[in-house]
């Protein structure tokens, strides 16, 4: 628990039995909502960790790809000869 619902646990521990049982209700609706904010958020970071591996993936790909295509460009260059001809050219 945060210290703001650990104060508010503290409070409402020292309130009259009558006024405690009015409390206590709502009070477990904070914590639930609270706990399942913390449980959303940690999945939402890990989530966000993942697509940031993931981009970081796909702009290595991105830069590999990138790399051969002006391999082959430079390569076409120096030998256009051993271009691959479309294939309405070969028949």
């Amino acid at each position: 628990m945060n210290n703001g619902i650990t104060e508010l646990a503290t409070a409402i521990s020292k309130l009259s039995p009558s006024d405690r049982a009015k409390m206590e209700p709502a009070f477990q609706k904070v914590c639930a909502c609270s706990n399942r904010r913390r449980r959303v958020l940690k999945i939402m970071e890990e989530a966000l960790g993942q697509l940031r591996l993931n981009i970081q993936y796909l702009m290595f790909d991105l830069h590999a790809t990138r790399k051969e295509r002006d391999t082959y460009r430079d390569m076409l260059q120096i030998h256009p000869e051993d271009a691959v001809k479309p294939l309405d050219d070969r028949l």
